[in-house]
């Protein structure tokens, strides 16, 4: 199986993943389809090889991932630091004081 093919089942699992959230991975293929249709349209003007929609799919399919990626970052660490809060004493009590 071709990577490609790969790594679009694997984007697409992710947007019907993330389809009620709409939040980086939906962010990162809107930003890599307009990167791609940029790409594609200097290469189409200036490189003469034509308007290749191959290269704006991947751009598509880069932009989610990489904000899938982010995705699981931030949220992971969001989980970590909420473990550091809460596992100190102190800080907790603090932080439950200035919420309220």
């Amino acid at each position: 199986m071709n990577l490609w093919i790969f790594l679009t089942i694997l984007a697409a699992f992710f947007l019907v993943l993330f389809y009620n959230k709409r939040g980086v991975a939906w962010g990162g293929m809107t930003l890599g389809v307009v990167f791609g249709l940029i790409l594609a349209a200097y290469f189409a003007l200036f490189g003469g090889t034509g308007f290749d929609w191959y290269l704006v799919g991947k751009a598509a399919v880069i932009g989610v991932l990489s904000g899938c990626g982010i995705e699981f970052l931030f949220s992971s660490l969001l989980l970590v630091c909420i473990d550091v809060l809460f596992c100190c004493r102190w800080t907790g009590i603090l932080l439950v004081l200035v919420l309220t």
